[in-house]
């Protein structure tokens, strides 16, 4: 029976008018997924993810800013890059509380930055994840946490995929206006 149901959620999963039949490959794949999950929920609440700053630079070769890139430093297998956990982070959900995880880490490093010479005024780009910007209470709990550190909003730039955007054009509009507005 469990053979069975693997191979049904399979082929929900390939869509409608079609079959699978069970094979071990799909056990194994199902295995492995669900232990990458468990291993995300650990890395959360262990704090395994770490950010990196990729820089950014205007014409002259001034450093402006930096790119907030998520690694995740696993105790056993080492450095892990996001294309081998994001995924799955958003089809669980995980990738929300990732997300604001980076988001409270980046503030926190803006706000060490603005006490030193030749930081106060880079500009931080984080991703922002689908899962995360759907949520109905993404723009306070964003709020809450540059409130919660005491950060300028305006050194953050929010960066979304434009299929994300495109997907649901209206609703991103009022998250946008709503935000605009706490900033000012």
């Amino acid at each position: 029976m469990k053979r069975a149901d693997i191979a049904m959620y399979q082929a929900k999963k390939a869509g409608r008018n079609t079959i699978r039949f069970f094979d071990l490959d799909m056990q194994t794949a199902i295995e492995n997924r669900s232990s990458l999950e468990e291993s995300i929920k650990h890395a959360l609440s262990r704090q395994q993810f770490e950010l990196y700053y990729q820089p950014q630079v205007n014409s002259t070769g001034r450093i402006v800013g930096a790119e907030v890139l998520l690694r995740w430093q696993h105790p056993i297998h080492g450095m892990i890059l996001p294309d081998d956990f994001i995924p799955i982070a958003e089809e669980t959900g995980l990738i929300i509380p990732i997300g604001l995880q980076v988001m409270k880490s980046v503030c926190r490093q803006l706000k060490i930055w603005g006490n030193g010479p030749l930081k106060d005024n880079l500009h931080l780009s984080v991703n922002i994840s689908a899962c995360q910007f759907q949520q109905e209470d993404f723009v306070k709990k964003i709020i809450n946490v540059f409130e919660s550190v005491d950060i300028n909003p305006a050194r953050i730039t929010l960066e979304i995929t434009e299929s994300m955007v495109l997907g649901n054009i209206s609703e991103t509009i009022k998250k946008n206006a709503g935000a605009q507005e706490k900033r000012h």
